[in-house]
């Protein structure tokens, strides 16, 4: 992705001193360059270092500054990225229960094991970050949805 610091927050540069924009240019070239890599069904994937089973939290937190931006390509990206997860949550699924499992040391897997079944979905992970993050949430939303409804 070929986009700015000033692409992708337009007024930041007047708001920081220079040496703050600086870095934080530096920070947005290398998502877009070093971190940002596209998989096989060329969906994004955030490079994050070396725990595999802490992708989904720290790919959403590296892409985080990025939902204050209104440009059209950071939005399909954010919503790319969030069906990324999705997908990689879906494949991982009884993986990432077991780790929730024994994370928590629960006594009663059974009743974690329903709660997970039922309310730990797809959907579910992704519903409100961006109501909450997002200056509008429903192109968000919409372009997920529409999104969705092609891949499936």
């Amino acid at each position: 992705m070929e986009l700015t610091t000033n692409d992708l927050f337009p007024r930041l540069v007047d708001l920081v001193s220079r040496e703050r924009f600086s870095r934080v240019d530096r920070s947005v070239q290398a998502l877009f360059k070093k971190t940002l890599k596209r998989m096989s069904d060329g969906l994004p994937f955030i490079i994050t270092g070396y725990m595999p089973a802490m992708w989904l939290r720290d790919s959403t937190w590296q892409v985080k500054p990025l939902l204050r931006s209104q440009h059209p390509k950071v939005i399909d990206l954010l919503v790319e990225l969030s069906l990324s997860q999705v997908k990689l949550f879906l494949k991982d699924r009884e993986n990432c229960y077991l780790k929730l499992v024994s994370h928590l040391g629960l006594s009663d897997e059974m009743e974690m094991r329903r709660y997970f079944d039922s309310e730990v979905t797809p959907e579910r992970a992704h519903f409100g970050r961006w109501k909450s993050d997002f200056k509008d949430p429903k192109i968000f939303q919409d372009k997920f949805n529409s999104i969705i409804n092609s891949k499936s």
